[in-house]
């Protein structure tokens, strides 16, 4: 099955989140491609995971085919 990541930034609101969906659990490597900068800490709301920006992809380790990666 082919997995779909979404970002999502509301005009006006500095909010902005990226949901990763029908991924393989375990490691999973995400492009965010400018959504968010290098070095910046993302947290998976769903699993509490933490992960760092590089290169501009982040790269996680969840139990769930799911994410769902936010600013704290």
């Amino acid at each position: 099955a082919a997995s779909d990541v979404y970002k999502r930034q509301e005009e006006g609101y500095a909010d902005r989140v990226v949901v990763g969906l029908d991924l393989s659990p375990g490691r999973k490597k995400l492009k965010l491609e400018g959504m968010f900068s290098d070095g910046t800490l993302l947290t998976d709301y769903y699993s509490g995971t933490r992960a760092m920006v590089r290169k501009g992809r982040v790269v996680l380790d969840t139990p769930g085919r799911t994410v769902l990666l936010g600013m704290e």
